[in-house]
């Protein structure tokens, strides 16, 4: 009976030990909550702006005067993202650093506005293929 108890007490410590450390991890956010986030209207909002005046997130962020905000944050959301794979195993941690190396330098070309250097239009295609998420062209999720 006390072996039991001892058991189930254990368990319990257990799970909440597992589900506490799941809570601190690092989450990362969609770019509508950013916006959001940032501009301190309700994700809602910030989605039926988008949808209406067929703006980009980005130059919504823009359009507030928040887009140095908006792209530190993305490129944390975006770094975390990374993490997580690397850790999942689905990319070694030199694929990760090369993509959001990458990314850091498309983004000299980005305005902000809408308006990008070499005339790209952003039709998903990156490193070597189609991109799924974010451009790694290789079919991983």
């Amino acid at each position: 009976m006390k072996l039991n108890k001892i058991i189930i007490s254990g368990l319990a410590v257990l799970t909440i030990a597992a589900t506490s450390i799941t809570a601190f991890a690092f989450t990362y956010n969609s770019p509508a909550e950013i916006v959001a986030n940032l501009a301190g209207k309700p994700v809602e909002e910030v989605v039926a702006n988008r949808y209406e005046s067929s703006k980009t997130y980005g130059q919504i962020a823009y359009d507030e005067g928040l887009w140095e905000e908006y792209r530190d944050e993305m490129n944390e959301s975006k770094k975390a993202f990374l993490d997580e794979k690397v850790t999942e195993g689905a990319i070694t941690q030199e694929e990760a650093d090369q993509y959001y190396n990458n990314m850091l330098e498309r983004q000299e070309f980005c305005h902000g506005n809408g308006t990008g250097g070499y005339g790209m239009r952003g039709y998903g295609f990156g490193n070597g293929g189609q991109g799924r998420g974010m451009g790694f062209g290789r079919g991983r999720q």
